[in-house]
């Protein structure tokens, strides 16, 4: 198997049979590193793999659980040594349990439907407890930053994620940062 494994796209979290919140990742981010890899001759050891968001023919990854369930299968190999999450993962999901109020069978204007939400986990915390051999590489968006706002998003992303190095882009100012650890 691929010793670098490239993740891009968005995700779909269904929070009830009617109701689904995305993020509209495309993978751009995900195709440029996987461009790059192969200009420095790391073509036959880099593995890209797009959401459904990203590539509607390619993999099969719709939710976020589906890439966790990807990223969990990769953590299993041994010759995985690096792992770009560069997903737009929508870790919001429906609160297990709670009182779900929904619309009439025929809903009118200004019919309010409930769903609790809660913040799911990210599947960089399954590298990290695992496998802290793998050099992480994790993404963060933000919009609407400057650069010291952007800088802060960043670093603070990585001490959350525990990640090796860390690109952080605003969509809006098209501002980069790249943070790395040692």
């Amino acid at each position: 198997m691929a010793a670098i494994h490239i993740l891009g796209g968005g995700t779909d979290a269904p929070l009830r049979s009617d109701v689904v919140l995305s993020t509209p990742g495309r993978g751009t981010t995900a195709r440029e590193v996987a461009r790059i890899c192969a200009e420095w001759g790391l073509g036959q050891t880099t593995r890209l793999a797009l959401t459904e968001r990203a590539d509607p023919k390619g993999w099969a990854l719709r939710t976020t659980q589906d890439v966790s369930d990807y990223v969990d299968e990769l953590l299993e190999d041994e010759s995985v040594k690096v792992l770009v999450m560069a997903t737009s993962l929508c870790r919001w999901r429906a609160l297990e349990g709670a009182e779900e109020k929904p619309l009439s069978a025929r809903p009118t204007a200004g019919d309010i439907a409930q769903v609790t939400l809660v913040h799911g986990s990210s599947p960089e915390d399954l590298v990290r407890a695992r496998r802290p051999d793998i050099v992480l590489v994790s993404t963060l968006r933000t919009a609407g930053k400057d650069d010291n706002g952007l800088l802060v998003a960043t670093l603070r992303h990585a001490r959350k994620t525990g990640a090796n190095v860390v690109i952080g882009r605003d969509i809006e100012s098209r501002d980069v940062f790249v943070v790395g650890r040692a």
